[in-house]
C-alpha cells in the first residue's frame, strides 16, 4: 500500500466535501489524531477502515488507494446513463430497471447515486409490477429501506441525502402507511421558514441598492414564491388523496390548479407546474368516472393533454422567458437552462400513460376520446425515447 498516496487521496476527498478532520474522525469512530497521521503519511488506516472510508467519501476502495480514475469515471458515466435510459425508457420493464440497478450497485458499491437509484428502483418495482405476491412486496420494500436508512446516515453528498430523506417518507407513507415515521424522518428537512428560498428572499430583499443587488433580489423572490406556492398546493392535493369524496376531490384539485394559474398566470411553462397540473387533472377524470359523470371526465382528460402538450412544446426549448404574475408582477426563467428536462418528461409521460391504464376509466376506454388521447401520450412517449 502506498502511504502517501492513500494519504493525499484521503486529505483531497475530505477538502473537496468541505469536511474537517474532527468530522471524519467521528464518522470512523477514531480520533482526530489518527486522521492527522492518515493525511500527512505517519500511518495508514487499518484495512478493515477501507471500505467505510470509500463508502463516506463515495469513491472505490481502488480509487482510495490511489488507482486510475479516468477509466473508471468513464465508465460510471456510461452505467449512470445507461440506467437512466432503462429507467425512463417506456419500453423497458420495472424488472429491467431493478435488474440493472443491481448490476450497477454491483460494479460501483460505493456511488451513492447508484444506491440511491437502487432503492427507487426497488420502489418502483412494488408499486408498478403486478405479478408481485404480498411477501415479495415486503421483502422489496425491506430492501428499500435498508438502503435508505443507511444512506440517511452516510450519504456526503447533500442532494442524495434530500432525495433519501423524501424517498423514505414516501416509503413510509405509501408502502407502510406508516405516518408516524414519515413524520419522524420529514423532521430532519429544514422547515419552510427555514428554506434556502425563504431566507434568501428575505435576506437579500434588504439589502438591494444597486441594479445587480435588486435584479437578485427579483430572483429570490421568484424562487420564494414558487416554493411557498407549491408547499400550498401540494398540502391541497394531499388533503385530496386523503377522501374518498369524489366531490370534495374535484373541488380540491381545481382550487389547486386555480392557485397555479393565479400565482404563475395562464401560460404555464414550468415543468414542475406542468407537471402538477397535469396530474390534477388525471385526477379529477378518475373522480368523475367514478361518478359515472363520462363527459366531464373526458374534458379533463383533454385539460390534462393541453398541459402535456404544452411541456411537449417546450421540450426542446433551450432558452428561458418570462410570464405574467399575481404575485411578484412577473417572473423569469434563467437563461439557457431548460424549460423541460429530458429525465423528468419522460417520466411523466410515462406516469399519464399508467395512469390512463386505471380501472375507474373503463366506462369511457372504448371512446373516440379517450383514445386520442393515449395515442398521443404513446406518440410522445416514442418521440422523447429519442436523443435531443
Amino acid at each position: 500500500m502506498n502511504n502517501i498516496t492513500i494519504g493525499e487521496n484521503i486529505r483531497r476527498l475530505r477538502r473537496e466535501r468541505s469536511m474537517t478532520q474532527e468530522h471524519l474522525a467521528e464518522l470512523m469512530g477514531v480520533s482526530c489524531t489518527a486522521v492527522s497521521k492518515w493525511e500527512s503519511a505517519c500511518t495508514y488506516p487499518d484495512i478493515t477502515a477501507l471500505i467505510p472510508l470509500s463508502e463516506i467519501f463515495g469513491v472505490t476502495v481502488d480509487e482510495l488507494l490511489g488507482s486510475k480514475k479516468s477509466e473508471r469515471e468513464a465508465r460510471l458515466d456510461e452505467v449512470k446513463s445507461t440506467l437512466r435510459h432503462i429507467q425512463h425508457d417506456d419500453r423497458q420493464s420495472d424488472e429491467a430497471y431493478l435488474d440493472y440497478a443491481r448490476q450497477a450497485t454491483a460494479e460501483f458499491p460505493a456511488d451513492e447515486y447508484l444506491k440511491y437509484e437502487l432503492a427507487w428502483a426497488l420502489r418502483c418495482r412494488v408499486v408498478f409490477s403486478r405479478d408481485l405476491d404480498g411477501e415479495t412486496k415486503e421483502k422489496l420494500t425491506d430492501e428499500a429501506e435498508k438502503i435508505l436508512l443507511r444512506l440517511a446516515d452516510t450519504a456526503v453528498d447533500e442532494t442524495i441525502r434530500i432525495k433519501t430523506a423524501y424517498s423514505l417518507c414516501e416509503l413510509y407513507s405509501q408502502l407502510r402507511h406508516d405516518a408516524k415515521r414519515a413524520a419522524e424522518v420529514a423532521d430532519r428537512l429544514p422547515e419552510l421558514e427555514y428554506s434556502r428560498e425563504v431566507v434568501k428572499a428575505d435576506a437579500i430583499g434588504c439589502c438591494s441598492e444597486d441594479a445587480e443587488s435588486k435584479k437578485l433580489a427579483k430572483r429570490c423572490r421568484e424562487e420564494a414564491t414558487l416554493a411557498l406556492t407549491k408547499a400550498l398546493c401540494t398540502n391541497i392535493e394531499a388533503y385530496a388523496t386523503l377522501t374518498d369524496d369524489d366531490d370534495v376531490i374535484v373541488t380540491a384539485l381545481a382550487s389547486s390548479n386555480t392557485i397555479w394559474r393565479t400565482v404563475f398566470g395562464g401560460d404555464i411553462k414550468w415543468q414542475d407546474l406542468l407537471r402538477s397540473v397535469a396530474g390534477n387533472h388525471l385526477s379529477t377524470a378518475r373522480a368523475y368516472a367514478r361518478r359515472g359523470r363520462q363527459d366531464d371526465a373526458a374534458d379533463s382528460l383533454d385539460e390534462m393533454m393541453r398541459c402535456v402538450n404544452r411541456a411537449a412544446e417546450l421540450y426542446r426549448t433551450d432558452c428561458g422567458d418570462t410570464y405574467a404574475s399575481a404575485l411578484p408582477g412577473s417572473l423569469e426563467y434563467r437563461r439557457g437552462e431548460k424549460l423541460i428536462e429530458e429525465d423528468i418528461f419522460r417520466d411523466q409521460i410515462a406516469y399519464k400513460l399508467r395512469g390512463m391504464d386505471a380501472s375507474e376509466l373503463d366506462c369511457i376506454r372504448g371512446t373516440d376520446r379517450f383514445r386520442a388521447v393515449k395515442e398521443r401520450l404513446r406518440s410522445l412517449a416514442k418521440d422523447a425515447a429519442a436523443p435531443v
